[in-house]
């Protein structure tokens, strides 16, 4: 799928998602018939529900279509629907087999108190950020380990980790941010990959690692920490090698 296309879908579900669920079937059938859709008011809703869902093709008309209902109502002139105000160059896609390095977007560590008082690791809103797959949000982590119950020693790992992956993919950036949230959490409640009592503080990146070796005198054990925005998917006949996009 082109990066125009993924964008048109994007705004497509942005417009029905902002509308009054009474009024969705009805805006769809509007929508479907400035498309070019013909037929009753139910098969152009129809027919833009399959837009949505992937299996009809957006032609060059339908994409602008698209692109000037979001405008008017990113604009305030639509009453009572309202979707973010952003520019088609300002979206990013991820599509089948890439990744992208979202770590500017998390805090450099985080120990269990502060989880405990905050509930996230983000620091900003999820960026405009398009998902054309099915993906996970993924980090190589730093943390300061208990051990015995008085013992703290670093460790290296990936989060999420075991069945905690199956709970962590998704299609949409927001979910995805709020997703992962809950693996850390879970991580703060588990015990660690590899054993150990507790994890009580986790590192996001170098400058966070170093941080939690000054903390609680313990050694960094890797390098190359980050969270990372996945694909799940790979392509038909190639073997899983993601490929990294800027941000």
């Amino acid at each position: 799928m082109s990066r125009r296309e993924a964008i048109a879908r994007h705004r497509l579900r942005e417009i029905i998602e902002a509308t009054p669920p009474n009024k969705r079937a009805a805006v769809r059938a509007k929508l479907g018939k400035s498309m070019g859709f013909k037929g009753t008011a139910t098969s152009r809703s129809n027919a833009v529900g399959r837009i949505l869902g992937g299996t009809r093709k957006l032609t060059d008309k339908r994409i602008k279509t698209i692109y000037s209902w979001y405008g008017r109502r990113a604009r305030g002139e639509v009453s009572g629907v309202s979707v973010p105000n952003v520019k088609a160059s300002e979206y990013q896609v991820l599509g089948t087999m890439e990744r992208m390095n979202i770590t500017q977007y998390a805090v450099p560590y985080i120990t269990d108190e502060q989880f405990q008082r905050n509930s996230t690791i983000w620091v900003s809103d999820p960026p405009p950020i398009i998902i054309d797959t099915v993906a996970h949000i993924r980090a190589f982590a730093f943390a300061a380990i208990e051990r015995g119950g008085t013992f703290i020693q670093g460790a290296s790992f990936t989060i999420p980790w075991g069945e905690m992956y199956i709970r962590a993919i998704g299609r949409d950036i927001r979910i995805l941010f709020k997703k992962f949230n809950g693996a850390i959490n879970e991580a703060f409640t588990m015990n660690p990959p590899g054993g150990g009592y507790r994890i009580i503080a986790i590192a996001f990146n170098e400058s966070g690692a170093r941080a939690l070796e000054d903390m609680f005198d313990i050694a960094i054990d890797s390098y190359d920490y980050g969270v990372f925005l996945e694909s799940r998917r790979a392509k038909r006949g190639q073997p899983y090698r993601l490929v990294e996009v800027n941000v």
